[in-house]
């Protein structure tokens, strides 16, 4: 597969920097990022053959990320073929291709493989995580499925996170997005990020190193630090203005602490092997009788980033050595868009101000609302549980169970039915099972910790319950989990003979950010006997949607949690969301035959029936063909290949018509559905509608 799609991948170089890219059309339309092209009006691009071409960027739209580039050559190209990102899957396996490390690797694509990790969508822009490897210069390249296709671009990989290493966490421009595009942006369009916000700059205070400074409208604070550093970005990422407190000696001079800022910046750029490190400038000044240095230069740590202008004021504290601080105030602004905010970041930089005691006459501190909870019925089983704010219900099972999981996926709340009719637990009895059951649990699956921390009956007003709490970790793979877990019958035992359990797990090194909020959660629980009244009103169902062809002039309806999963000129496939059913759409040219229907339907099973003697199908029987009550046929069979592990036995169903305005339109249909064996009862009947709904015009 990666043979087949390495000759449509580019590599491209502005006097800037350099990415990726792939073809999209044979007469050479490229793909990139925004951010590789940046605004230049053309760029060099290259083949793993060394084959080099000048392209003409057409259009970008640097708030998706995304950019067309035309190569000048009359040349036929190797296109990569475009999938659909809306059906993919958390879990489905992926490859990231590109140029990584253009200067240290040379010019030979590479291949990295993961998962999706996850989908997101970031200021109206839907986004894929994968943990496959993006590295510098992987920027643009595609991300691509199993079946080859594009599912991608990408564009990012997250290195820091709270200023600590993190590994396998990569962004990419779902490809439907780009899709959505691409006539606009062939034609020349262009979507810039905004310009700076105009308005009233805000101050910002930090009360424990004592210092001040303007933020302009549009930036936001994006970290705090115990040693008084401070963070703030503008709205498109492109800049940023950090505040640095020293505490310093108190017989160091200006001179002195501000070479030791500059030789540390130095030391920092040769260590970590920067692309880019140019000082522009260096010199004190003394002005309105401030005194102070002022430290300008040019800096981009891989070609990942942009070039950055740095400007950076260096001052001790107004108050020294009384105060023993010195402060580096730093303006970053990416070099294309330091005419946007070159100024605006001069004035915040030059805004700074420190003092010795807290100021007086302090503006509010502004109020935050926040989020509220929501509560979650369980109405099969009568119960419900409060549930914070950023926290997802991930799991409900027919058995009454349901498991929610915080944003970072770091802590999990999960509940328990157990149906205990026949068996008259007592509460001390149900209690004791479960625990062990657990003790039972790790000594079969070899837990690498199982450390029992309470066990208890707690009696209150509104009854009884046992609390058990315990760390546990499967293996090295895992972290160490907190588990706090409330054992309960069912208020109304035994009229309704259920117990309960209700867990709250998190990993160790997270207990003080996420262990109260379990615990108000697991507090919250409660059941009841009967539904209760004036709940909030059921969710309206999914709308089916309608697809339209217009080269074979059909329309068919689909269901909710369908998904376009290949489209070809003449064949269409529809997949459900576990994949375990399948509808396709045929299409087949009649125009060079005088087939009436009969002939249509007989050649379709004479086909599938020569197909499965060729390629020796394991499983191909039940075959039947009649005549329906209408102008079509039903073909049925059941088919098998272990060819390929992600077959099932499958049952098939087609409906075989000719277009309502044969021969005019000399078109034969196929309209078929394939359902896993053991799933025939789920999908059978919502497949047959989305079959009954095919229509030609």
């Amino acid at each position: 597969m990666v043979e087949g799609i390495a000759s449509g991948l580019v590599y491209i170089e502005t006097s800037t920097g350099s990415g990726s890219g792939f073809i999209v059309d044979a007469d050479g339309l490229v793909v990139t990022n925004a951010h590789v092209v940046e605004r230049f009006e053309s760029v060099d691009v290259a083949f793993a053959d060394g084959s080099e071409y000048r392209g003409s960027v057409l259009g970008v739209d640097e708030i998706a990320d995304l950019a067309l580039v035309r190569l000048q050559s009359s040349g036929r190209f190797d296109a990569i073929r475009l999938g659909n990102s809306d059906g993919v899957q958390v879990g489905d396996d992926v490859i990231a291709l590109g140029f990584p490390l253009l200067y240290e690797l040379g010019n030979s694509p590479t291949v990295t493989r993961g998962i999706i990790s996850s989908k997101r969508t970031v200021n109206g822009v839907d986004e894929l995580q994968t943990d496959a490897a993006i590295n510098p210069g992987n920027s643009g390249g595609p991300l691509v499925d199993r079946h080859g296709r594009v599912i991608g671009v990408n564009y990012a990989e997250l290195a820091l996170s709270d200023g600590s290493p993190v590994d396998n966490i990569g962004f990419s421009v779902a490809i439907n997005e780009l899709i959505s595009r691409m006539d606009a942006l062939a034609k020349g369009d262009t979507v810039l990020l905004p310009t700076p916000m105009s308005g009233a700059l805000t101050e910002y205070r930090n009360e424990d190193f004592g210092y001040a400074i303007d933020v302009a409208p549009g930036w936001y604070l994006d970290e705090e630090t115990a040693e008084g550093d401070t963070t703030f970005w503008n709205e498109d990422r492109t800049a940023t203005l950090d505040v640095y407190a020293y505490e310093v000696s108190a017989d160091i001079s200006l001179a002195e602490f501000a070479e030791y800022v500059r030789d540390d910046l130095v030391e920092i750029a040769r260590a970590d092997a920067w692309d880019v490190f140019e000082i522009i400038d260096f010199v004190g000044v003394q002005r309105d009788g401030a005194e102070y240095y002022r430290l300008e230069y040019k800096w981009r740590s891989s070609d990942e980033f942009c070039i950055s202008r740095g400007e950076e004021l260096i001052i001790l504290s107004s108050h020294y050595p009384a105060k023993p601080y010195g402060f580096s105030v730093v303006g970053d602004v990416c070099e294309y868009k330091y005419d946007y905010y070159g100024d605006q970041v001069n004035e915040m930089v030059g805004s700074f101000v420190d003092w010795t005691t807290p100021r007086t006459a302090l503006a509010p501190t502004p109020t935050h609302t926040p989020e509220p909870w929501t509560e979650y019925h369980n109405e099969d089983f009568g119960y419900a549980i409060d549930v914070a704010p950023g926290w997802y219900l991930a799991e409900e099972t027919e058995e009454g169970d349901a498991t929610f999981w915080n944003a970072d996926d770091s802590a999990f709340l999960e509940v328990f039915v157990y149906d205990l009719s026949g068996d008259a637990y007592t509460l001390a009895e149900f209690a004791n099972w479960l625990k062990d059951d657990l003790s039972d649990r790790a000594r079969k699956g070899s837990w690498e910790v199982l450390e029992m921390l309470d066990f208890a009956e707690v009696r209150r007003d509104t009854g009884a319950y046992y609390w058990l709490e315990y760390k546990w970790q499967e293996s090295d793979d895992y972290c160490v989990t907190n588990v706090s877990k409330y054992i309960v019958l069912s208020s109304h035992y035994l009229a309704k003979p259920y117990g309960f359990s209700v867990n709250g797990s998190v990993c160790d090194q997270q207990v003080d950010e996420y262990g109260e909020q379990l615990v108000t959660m697991i507090g919250s629980f409660a059941d009841w006997t009967t539904p209760r009244t004036a709940l909030a009103p059921t969710p309206t169902p999914e709308p089916w949607t309608q697809y339209r062809n217009d080269v074979y002039n059909y329309t068919i309806d689909i269901a909710p949690g369908w998904h376009l999963d290949d489209e070809t000129d003449a064949e269409v496939r529809f997949r459900n969301e576990d994949s375990t059913a399948a509808l396709d759409v045929l299409a087949y040219d009649l125009s060079q035959t005088n087939f009436t229907l009969a002939d249509f339907a007989e050649s379709r099973m004479d086909y599938l029936t020569q197909t499965a003697e060729l390629e020796d199908w394991d499983v191909f029987d039940m075959v039947n063909l009649e005549r329906g009550d209408g102008d079509f046929y039903w073909l049925s069979y059941r088919w098998w290949t272990d060819s390929s592990e992600d077959y099932c036995v499958s049952r098939h169903v087609e409906l075989l018509t000719l277009s309502s305005r044969y021969p005019a339109a000399p078109y034969g249909f196929s309209v078929g559905r394939g359902i896993c064996e053991d799933n025939i009862d789920a999908h059978a009947d919502l497949v047959a509608d989305m079959i009954a709904s095919f229509a030609t015009y």
